[in-house]
């Protein structure tokens, strides 16, 4: 369940079987039509509800996974503010429900059917970062996955002030990486840059990182300058995260992964100049499938509380 879109499938064991997509419209009847998307897919599948084993759900808000409540204010799902998860969503799906939050969700889908399958002991140290309409983090550190006091360990990390003079944020802080290099920035900050009015992007109402990256690509120079500010905030929320979390590895997952190619190389370079050591610097990957990796560990979720995952 991410910002500005619901990814819904049928999985078994890392494959998704069937799989579609809604908007969320940040009202409680979307339920109802998840609901009936969920029927759909099953019915592509040949299953039925009784062959499932639970619900696993990737939520884009802060998760108390144990009590499966939303502790904190719920900008994108206003009806799980302060209630359990699990009995909302059982009014329309009638399945045992799991539940955590969307980047840790990523994280395990990762772990367990994508790029970091195969660390062995290196995935005792490992940081996911979802980029997309927020930017997403979790992390896994001595083999514990990060959570603290409060279900926002590692969470908020998107949260991290990059420029002291920067935006005001949905969250409340100034200069997050989130409010400056995100779809939330793409929308709210980007048409205010001088170089937006100077490219081609210039008669977009609604300008999307698809679309600064299209430009890029065609050759706007203006559109560059806008990508390589995104960069910059993005090495500068990583270098602090590497230096806070000391990761072997670092997974770059989310919508925006697609166009990693424009991105990634500089920003590794430029991550591993400004690090204390450059010994320190994590081997970064790129999700082989983005879209997958909240589904995948909406699946391990289920497969966890049903003692049949390891």
């Amino acid at each position: 369940m991410g910002g500005s879109a619901w990814k819904a499938a049928v999985m078994s064991d890392g494959c998704a079987l069937a799989f579609d997509s809604l908007p969320n419209n940040s009202v409680i009847d979307d339920l109802a039509a998840l609901a009936g998307l969920f029927e759909r897919l099953l019915e592509k599948t040949g299953h039925e509800m009784a062959d499932c084993q639970g619900l696993g759900i990737s939520l884009a808000e802060i998760v108390d996974s144990e009590a499966k409540s939303c502790p904190s204010p719920c900008y994108k799902h206003p009806y799980f503010e302060g209630n359990n998860v699990e009995r909302i969503v059982r009014d329309h799906i009638d399945l045992p429900v799991e539940v955590d939050n969307d980047a840790r969700a990523a994280l395990l889908g990762e772990e367990s059917y994508g790029v970091f399958r195969d660390l062995g002991s290196a995935s005792d140290n490992v940081l996911i970062i979802t980029l997309g309409t927020g930017i997403g983090v979790a992390a896994r550190v001595d083999g514990v996955m990060l959570r603290g006091s409060s279900a926002t360990g590692g969470t908020l990390g998107g949260h991290m002030t990059v420029d002291i003079n920067g935006p005001r944020c949905i969250c409340g802080n100034r200069g997050c990486a989130e409010a400056l290099a995100s779809g939330y920035a793409m929308k709210c900050f980007v048409p205010q840059q001088a170089w937006f009015a100077k490219s081609t992007l210039r008669n977009e109402k609604q300008p999307t990182f698809r679309m600064l990256t299209d430009a890029v690509r065609q050759g706007d120079k203006f559109a560059k300058q806008g990508l390589d500010g995104f960069c910059e905030a993005w090495t500068s929320l990583l270098v602090s995260l590497v230096h806070v979390l000391g990761p072997a590895h670092v997974a770059v997952s989310g919508g925006f992964s697609r166009s990693a190619d424009l991105f990634l190389p500089c920003i590794t370079e430029a991550v591993r100049d400004r690090l204390w050591d450059p010994r320190i610097m994590p081997q970064i990957h790129v999700a082989e499938e983005p879209e997958a990796s909240g589904v995948r560990g909406a699946e391990v979720l289920v497969r966890s509380a049903t003692h049949e995952y390891v």
